[in-house]
């Protein structure tokens, strides 16, 4: 069986998504732009703005 290879983003990658999400744009919407998983943009990278999070 293989194994399925998880996605390996760069740290600018990841920094704009965040620096999207901290401007405003939607959690969602900027997952769909980027075309990655919400949970990809995670509170592990950004602190507040996953969904399961409490805002701080």
């Amino acid at each position: 069986m293989s194994e399925l290879k998880r996605a390996r983003y760069t740290l600018e990658f990841k920094m704009e998504a965040v620096r999207l999400v901290k401007a405003g744009q939607s959690l969602a919407a900027v997952s769909a732009m980027l075309s990655v998983a919400t949970q990809s943009i995670s509170d592990r990278d950004a602190p507040g703005t996953s969904p399961r999070s409490s805002g701080g």
